[in-house]
């Protein structure tokens, strides 16, 4: 598969054309096994899962994320984006 698979594959899921200014991915073989490493950074603001026709929002808390519902996810924007 190739590098753009793998991008075309995210910007699907997270339906948002900002994956390829967060995302960067790398390929690696180490030890005659072929490694994917992949590095992001902070969005400026929220992306949206799609997956299995269905909308899903994460937030990062701590060193975990956490799904939300619409309604947490709109709190916790108003919080945190200041709406």
């Amino acid at each position: 598969m190739t590098l753009n698979y793998h991008r075309q594959s995210l910007e699907n899921h997270l339906n948002d054309i900002i994956v390829n200014e967060l995302i960067q991915i790398d390929f690696h073989n180490i030890d005659e096994h072929k490694i994917c490493e992949i590095n992001d950074k902070k969005s400026p603001k929220s992306i949206i899962l799609n997956a299995e026709g269905k909308q899903e929002v994460y937030f990062r808390i701590g060193n975990s994320s956490k799904p939300y519902s619409f309604n947490e996810f709109y709190e916790c924007c108003k919080r945190r984006f200041k709406i």
